[in-house]
């Protein structure tokens, strides 16, 4: 598939996830599931994206829990907690659906497609004299911080995980006073780790203003392909709408 043709079903799959109920969510889904069915190894990282957010969506179901009104209902009556915290695991299952269906799209298509795809929908935006070429210059930027990111992060976790295994040994008599000098050595070492990653993110700064970048203008998606996108726009308009 056109990697344009999968960046605008992605959208119109995005903006019915958001503004749909129940029912949307649960055909999107459905649309959303099988490729991970079909390609198990596109958990993995879908499983890691979602379990970094996992204190953002407990704050989602807490905030739902004690600031959700309480009504007079049927639902109420018979379970009310269940009723406070149904509009948040609403939200967080919308986010689950979000980042799957955004994984499926990373997963599937290499980040040049991705770029060219982008620069290509966005072509109309430079009849406004807007700089189309700048914009796509910093998504590449912040698309190679990240994955600079990244890898230092498992570098340095593997560094200290070696680190750890060889003072496994070494305990304090006091367990309390042991508890606080791990607490103050871990403080120690994120301020150390984040100055240590910001230089990187320095060096890696200063060398991407001698690199030159070159995109390959994409090829016109195939007029059949356009039907994808519109069936699914038609297909969730009448889920929307049941």
């Amino acid at each position: 598939m056109h990697p344009v043709i999968k960046i605008i079903s992605l959208i119109i799959l995005s903006v019915y996830i958001t503004q749909g109920g129940w029912l949307t969510l649960l055909f999107t889904g459905a649309l959303v599931l099988p490729f991970y069915v079909y390609k198990p190894s596109l958990w993995k990282s879908a499983r890691i994206m979602i379990w970094r957010l996992k204190w953002l969506f407990l704050s989602i179901l807490l905030i739902y829990l004690f600031f959700t009104p309480k009504l007079s209902s049927t639902l109420t009556q018979l379970n009310p907690y269940l009723y406070l915290l149904l509009p948040g695991l609403f939200r967080v299952l919308v986010l689950i659906n979000l980042i799957l269906a955004v994984n499926l799209l990373i997963k599937t298509t290499s980040k040049d497609e991705i770029l060219t795809a982008l620069l290509w929908i966005f072509f109309p935006l430079s009849w406004f004299h807007i700089d189309i070429d700048r914009f796509l210059l910093r998504a590449v930027l912040s698309i190679e911080y990240i994955e600079l990111l990244n890898l230092k992060l498992s570098e340095i976790k593997l560094r200290d995980l070696k680190l750890t295994d060889i003072k496994e040994g070494v305990k304090s008599e006091e367990p309390a006073t042991h508890w606080l000098y791990r607490k103050k050595q871990a403080l120690y070492q994120l301020v150390d780790t984040s100055n240590e990653i910001l230089h990187e993110l320095f060096i890696a700064v200063a060398q991407a203003e001698q690199k030159e970048y070159l995109i390959t203008a994409l090829e016109q998606p195939r007029w059949l392909q356009w039907g994808i996108p519109v069936l699914l726009l038609l297909f969730l308009s009448i889920v929307s709408y049941i």
